[in-house]
Parts: C-alpha cells; sequence; structure tokens
C-alpha cells in the first residue's frame, strides 16, 4: 500500500520495496501534483489513481528510479530477460562464458531490462 502525505499543494506517494541484506527498508517515492482546477474530491480520486499506478510500476520493478545496480547484476538480468528469448543458444552460451570484471561496477540508471520485460509481456 503506497503511503501519501500532502505537502504544500502536491502530494509525496513513497512505497516500500522490502529490505535490503542489511536489514535497512527500500523506498521509492514521488511527488504528484494535482490539477487545481479540480473539485477537492476529484484531486483526490487523481492522487488515489497516481498512487495506485506509481505502486503497480514499483512493484513489477518497471520504475527504478535512484537505485543503482552493479554491473554483473545487470548483466545477468539482460542475459536472462533479453539474450535468452531473443538470441541463438550459441550466441547466449558465448555472452555467458565471458569473463567477467572484478569489483562492483555499477550501472546508474539501467533500466532497460525492465523495459525489456515490459514490452515482452505487452506484446
Amino acid at each position: 500500500m503506497a503511503s501519501i502525505r500532502k505537502r504544500n499543494g502536491s502530494y509525496q506517494i513513497t512505497v516500500s520495496c522490502g529490505y535490503d541484506i542489511h536489514g535497512k527498508k527500500l523506498l521509492e517515492t514521488t511527488t504528484f501534483t494535482p490539477d487545481p482546477c479540480l473539485t477537492p474530491k476529484k484531486q483526490e480520486k487523481a492522487v488515489q489513481d497516481f498512487a495506485m499506478e506509481f505502486e503497480a510500476k514499483v512493484r513489477n520493478g518497471i520504475l527504478l528510479s535512484g537505485r543503482k545496480i552493479i554491473l554483473q547484476e545487470y548483466a545477468a538480468r539482460w542475459i536472462d530477460e533479453y539474450a535468452k528469448p531473443n538470441l541463438q543458444p550459441g550466441t547466449v552460451s558465448k555472452y555467458q562464458e565471458e569473463p567477467s570484471r572484478p569489483g562492483p561496477l555499477q550501472a546508474v540508471g539501467a533500466q532497460a531490462p525492465y523495459r525489456q520485460r515490459f514490452l515482452r509481456f505487452t506484446q
């Protein structure tokens, strides 16, 4: 369930994404400003609808704002979610044999696997 807080004419919407390996709560947050021409009831309804859409995006992994993943995780997800369904088995096995770089290289803003998963389910 999304948490909604009113803040100076706009609303802050927060969705919990569980906990990391250290027990810290993971949160995704966004801000929504409803159209001021709407009545108060319609503004409230617009905020509720936006919060439901935002929560669905977060739960389905479509939205990945600000989260950093390491390059190895990005590569593994790309192989599972894109390469295996779309490439020849020989190509996939060659990609899996490639030596990975040492260290936690970050693929900041790497949202492509999530977009690919979304597009695959909508086809």
